[in-house]
């Protein structure tokens, strides 16, 4: 069951949203902090998830990967990425209200979080870069994004 071996009575207690976490993230012996938190390791990172009551009716409410939030992205990273990838990260993510269903599984939450994520470091790079190049050229805003976009 859990990583306190709990016994059969004191599963059937625990609510829905918990015996998800417990079952679904099974495989990666999570740590649960309290019923609606838990830190486990996925793929080498440490992965800490928060979630609503109302878990898997509602998507988690944040994940963080190595100690930083996947939802909260700088404006100009999140700009640099929608000009990259033509979408709105928060928008077509699976955690989005919009999209999520209790089919969702936390595993494919957390592949489509660290994807945005590292797009995003990449982006970073490259935007560090040019923006040295760029800053030093005083190129109006809008002439750096038609750069950017068509570098990224």
């Amino acid at each position: 069951m859990s990583n306190n071996h709990n016994t059969y009575s004191e599963y059937k207690k625990k609510p829905i949203y918990a015996k998800r976490l417990e079952n679904e993230l099974k495989p990666y012996h999570p740590t649960f902090i309290n019923n609606t938190t838990c830190e486990f390791i996925y793929n080498s990172k440490k992965i800490t998830l928060y979630v609503d009551t109302n878990f898997p009716f509602k998507p988690p409410i944040d994940v963080y990967i190595d100690g930083h939030s996947t939802s909260n992205i700088p404006s100009r990273l999140l700009d640099h990425y929608i000009l990259a990838t033509k979408e709105c990260p928060c928008c077509v993510s699976m955690a989005s209200c919009n999209n999520w269903k209790p089919a969702c599984k936390i595993e494919d939450l957390l592949n489509e979080r660290i994807s945005i994520r590292n797009k995003i470091l990449e982006l970073r790079t490259i935007s560090q870069h040019s923006k040295y190049i760029l800053d030093r050229s005083h190129i109006p805003d809008f002439v750096e994004n038609k750069i950017l976009a068509f570098i990224i």
